[in-house]
């Protein structure tokens, strides 16, 4: 969209003012306080503009204007200053996402907290939805006697690792073995893809790992399951009462 510099400057001046206040912004607001060198009355016909543009709404009637949606997003990408971070803000944000990066829900709860935490505001981030993910690849290791490590790699690059405990244990030749054969079967297939004759087919190959089967099936369900629904996590709460 291309944008006068007189209404950018006015839409700079009132995304700036309801961002402090939090009311909506009149015309002699802007006048008296940004000395924009226009008359209240031109700022007030550019205001009107900007609404019809879909930059700007009017909650009531008589009130001021207030951004929208839409004005909010040209005033990041295009009117926003960009300030440099100092290079030790940066290698603290690197080291906190490094610590999670193999994690994705503990990398998602990170980045939350950092962005309350840099801006003082409460911050929501919300996973995308994977309706069609896939598995990749499916691996198990031993961790101790009973204790086990199912990691799971999807398509679409996310890792996922689920620790579980078993009253029985089971070679690292059995491990591998399970492991080939979920492999064989479902590498390719989303949730939603499993047919009966696949089960049927892994649980026959498998038939001597019954109760592992089980418990290692329920564990990539659960993972699938997981990717498929948007999670919203919240960093900062509190600084709500601050707002």
């Amino acid at each position: 969209m291309k944008m006068d510099e007189r209404k950018q400057k006015i839409l700079q001046a009132l995304i700036l003012d309801y961002i402090a206040t939090g009311d909506p912004v009149g015309s002699r607001t802007i006048a008296k306080k940004y000395k924009l060198g226009v008359s209240s009355a031109t700022i007030r016909n550019e205001m009107a503009d900007l609404e019809e543009l879909g930059l700007l709404e009017q909650p009531y009637a008589s009130a001021g204007r207030i951004p929208s949606q839409f004005g909010y997003r040209y005033y990041v990408d295009c009117l926003m200053e960009k300030q440099p971070l100092p290079n030790s803000l940066k290698k603290y944000i690197q080291a906190a996402l490094l610590e999670k990066i193999s994690e994705t829900e503990a990398l998602i709860q990170v980045t939350s907290k950092l962005l309350s935490q840099l801006t003082n505001y409460t911050a929501l981030v919300m996973t995308p939805t994977f309706e069609k993910n896939k598995l990749e690849h499916i691996q198990l290791l031993p961790l101790a006697r009973h204790k086990f490590v199912l990691v799971v790699v999807l398509d679409n690059g996310h890792v996922e690792h689920r620790a579980f405990e078993l009253p029985f244990s089971l070679r690292e030749e059995e491990l591998r073995h399970v492991a080939y054969v979920l492999n064989k079967h479902l590498r390719g297939l989303s949730l939603e893809q499993w047919q009966t004759g696949v089960l049927y087919a892994v649980r026959y190959e498998l038939a001597q790992q019954e109760n592992f089967f089980n418990e290692v099936m329920g564990l990539i369900e659960n993972i699938l399951a997981w990717e498929y629904n948007n999670k919203v996590y919240l960093g900062g709460a509190l600084n709500i009462l601050d707002q």
